[in-house]
Parts: structure tokens; C-alpha cells; sequence
């Protein structure tokens, strides 16, 4: 069923120094650097390469590390910036190429090694990256080596205190840095400590006023809390630094949708989606706000595009298929959608109530009923989903089974949407 997850989550998203999401790879001071003194345009060049991965630039980025890296094939850093951009592409051979090259140039420098560790993590060697970061770590204690170890806990490794742990070394070397407060905060949240994650991120925004980000996770945490004047609070002075924030117009989005107000929503999510290129998850939300405001039409080509933008984006094809059955069109193509999102997320009860609920649209009950309960076995048990299950077996004639669904549907949630309609079926069956 078309169902916006609008919560808003500490996941990987939030993570500061992922190789997927990071900063660039993070350069050593020169006196912590081997004797070489890069070429003064070769450096210039760099300066140019870090600033294109920061708007999000990877052409200009490539460019400008390829035209450092030729002035100065011993300067490290251009081969770096080069494998980090592989990575954001998701171009591991090449990544490992250039990571190579910098390693011929200086294989014991400290941000090198966190390459390797970047490498290793994008290749799902997680072990690997742990003892490459440990041995970073080993060469000298730095903040970035802690953040990426830290990250790797958390995100890959599911280990929470490890995670904290490292964080507090960062903090502990750099007690004014910021992004190393940030990653202390996601600890501590990640850790159910939520008093001192807000105090860690209320320093980050005393410590860079001017940073949209800490304005950002703190608007986020404060949502988490049900916080939501000051949430946003925290978004508005986060748009108010960088108007087209799109993961800030996101967020704003979210916390529009934790309290229903889907106009809102849809406005925020529009407002992101009109900023750069198109991603298939944003789309999908603005949908579902569009879908929830009544703008079918509108909804229906949010859902289009996000499968044009990612041909395997499950929530689309599921929704795409709600959106039709709810509008009796095109129940064919809609169970073709249904189908994609189940082959695509097996075992999601939600995908699986679509596709039941398709099943019984086109006349095929027999499917429909092993569809829903199949659905009906995926914790934690749903009210609606046993609804439609009773509905169909109704359907089928077996006012046995019916029942039994009905009154697990209302014993699950007495007030769910279709709880009126579930009383009448039962008192229609003497129940």
C-alpha cells in the first residue's frame, strides 16, 4: 500500500564521514606530510578539485585532480581526490587504480591509508578497512581516522559502543572541531542518549553558526524528540544560510509529513526536487504528499519519474500500483507494478498487501488470499492487512477464516481506517 516511511531516522544518511557522502579525503598538515612541496599550480588545480566535489560537481572535480595529478604526478592528493570521486560514481576498479597511484607516491600517509579503508568499505571488506584505519590510527592519532573508524561501526559493523568510543577519541583530540562534535552526537543518539546528542549538536551550531548542517541535525533530532516547533525552528535558520538545502527542504518535508500536513510536505519535497538532479526517494515522498493532498495526476507522474531516475526503486512501482487501485485504472499495469516491488523487496508485508489487494482487483481470490497472508506473517502484525485477508476470504466463502482475520484486524488496532467496515462484515456473518 502507498505508505510515506516519513519519520525521520539516524541512518546512513546522517553519517558525516561515509565514502559515500563524505567530505573529500581528508589531507594531512604539511608537517605530518613527507618532504615533497607539491607544484604551487598543481596545488591551485587541487583547490579547484575539492571545491567541485563539495558542490557536487564529480566532471569538473575529475577534471581538476587529473590536471593536478599531471602537474605534479608526485603530489598525493590529486590521486586521492581522483579515487574518491570513483567512489561517489561507484567506479571501484578505478578507484583501486588511482588509490594505487597514491600509494606508489607516499603508501604510509595517513589520509592514503583512509583511502584504502574508503576502498575496502565500498568493496564490503569491512575487516579489512578496520585494521587499515587501526593502522592510520597507529601512525598518528588524527580526527579523521576516528570519524572514518567511527563511521565504519556504526554503518557497517553494527557496533554501537565502538562507534562512541571512537568519536569521543576525535572530540577528545580536537575539542573545538565541529564535524567531530557532529559524529559524537550520532553516537550518542545511535546509543539512546539523546540529552547529551542535542547538547553535542547545540555546541556544533554555537561553534559554526554559519554551517546549515548542524542546523540540520539538530532540527532532525528535535523531530525525533516530537520537538516540532523547534524542528522547525532549526530548518528555517538552516534554509535561511542556504535556501536550496536540498537535504534541509527534505527533512522540512518529513516533519511536515510526521503531522500531516501533506501540502506542506509535497512543497518542501517540490522545492527539492526543482534544485538538482532528480533522486528516485525524494520522488517517491513528493508523490506520496501529492497522493495524500489528493493531486493524483501529479502524484502519478512523481512515481513515473522516480522509476525512470532508478529502475529498481521499490516504492515506486508499489505506489504506482496503490495509486491505480484506489482509482480503479489500469489494474493490469498495476499488477505489474505490484509484482516488481515484491520481486524487487521480497518479504516486505506492505509490498505484499499491494500485491494481495491487486489480485483480488483483477478477480484472481485465490492468489489474493495466499498473497495477504503471506503478508500477514511479516511482523509486527497489521491491522489492514488482516482486513483485506478477511475480506477476501470472505469473498472466497469461507466465513470461518473471515472472521478469524476480521477479529485479529480489530484486536490488533480498534480504530484503524476500515475498522467500521470489518465490525459490519463480521455482524453480517452473526460475529
Amino acid at each position: 500500500m502507498g505508505r510515506l516511511a516519513a519519520c525521520l531516522l539516524w541512518g546512513l544518511a546522517f553519517l558525516l564521514p561515509a565514502y559515500a557522502t563524505a567530505s573529500p579525503l581528508p589531507v594531512l598538515p604539511a608537517a605530518q606530510k613527507a618532504a615533497h612541496h607539491p607544484d604551487a599550480a598543481a596545488q591551485s588545480e587541487f583547490r579547484k578539485g575539492i571545491a567541485a566535489v563539495v558542490k557536487g560537481d564529480l566532471p569538473a572535480a575529475e577534471a581538476a585532480f587529473q590536471s593536478a595529478a599531471a602537474l605534479d604526478p608526485k603530489f598525493v592528493d590529486p590521486w586521492l581526490g581522483l579515487a574518491d570521486v570513483a567512489l561517489r560514481r561507484g567506479h571501484k576498479t578505478d578507484a583501486e587504480r588511482w588509490l594505487r597511484r597514491a600509494s606508489a607516491v607516499d603508501p604510509d600517509a595517513q589520509p592514503v591509508l583512509i583511502g584504502w579503508a574508503r576502498y575496502d568499505r565500498a568493496t564490503q571488506q569491512y575487516a579489512a578497512a578496520e585494521r587499515v584505519l587501526k593502522q592510520a590510527l597507529a601512525i598518528k592519532p588524527t580526527v579523521p581516522a576516528y570519524l572514518e573508524l567511527g563511521d565504519l561501526y556504526i554503518a557497517d559493523l553494527d557496533d554501537k559502543a565502538k562507534a562512541l568510543t571512537a568519536f569521543e577519541h576525535a572530540v577528545a583530540l580536537a575539542p573545538r572541531n565541529a564535524p567531530a562534535h557532529r559524529a559524537l552526537a550520532i553516537g550518542l543518539a545511535t546509543n539512546g542518549q539523546t540529552t547529551r546528542a542535542l547538547q553535542e549538536l547545540q555546541l556544533v551550531t554555537r561553534l559554526q553558526p554559519k554551517d546549515p548542517e548542524g542546523w540540520r541535525l539538530l532540527g532532525r533530532l528535535y523531530a525525533e524528540q516530537g520537538r516540532f516547533r523547534d524542528a522547525g525552528n532549526a530548518f528555517d535558520h538552516a534554509l535561511d544560510l542556504k535556501p536550496d538545502d536540498i537535504p534541509v527542504l527534505m527533512d522540512k518535508g518529513d516533519l511536515a509529513a510526521m503531522q500531516g500536513d501533506w501540502k506542506k510536505a509535497a512543497k518542501s519535497y517540490g522545492a527539492a526536487a526543482a534544485q538538482g538532479p532528480a533522486i528516485a526517494p525524494l520522488l517517491v515522498k513528493l508523490g506520496t504528499s501529492l497522493e495524500h493532498s489528493q493531486q493524483f495526476d501529479e502524484a502519478r507522474a512523481a512515481y513515473l519519474r522516480a522509476v525512470e531516475v532508478d529502475p529498481v526503486a521499490p516504492d515506486a512501482y508499489n505506489n504506482l500500483a496503490w495509486l491505480s487501485l484506489q482509482r480503479r485504472t489500469d489494474l493490469r499495469q498495476a499488477l505489474r507494478w505490484a509484482q516488481k516491488a515484491v520481486r524487487l523487496a521480497p518479504g516486505r508485508a506492505d509490498f505484499l498487501d499491494t500485491l494481495g489487494w491487486t489480485y483480488r482487483a483483477v478477480g484472481d481470490l485465490p492468489k489474493a488470499a495466499a498473497t495477504l497472508l503471506e503478508a500477514s506473517a511479516v511482523p509486527p502484525p497489521d491491522a489492514r492487512i488482516y482486513y483485506h485477508l478477511g475480506a477476501v476470504y470472505a469473498e472466497l466463502g469461507k466465513r470461518s477464516e473471515a472472521a478469524k482475520a476480521l477479529q485479529r484486524a480489530l484486536a490488533i488496532n480498534p480504530g484503524f481506517a476500515e475498522a467500521a467496515d470489518a465490525r459490519r462484515r463480521l455482524a453480517s456473518m452473526g460475529h
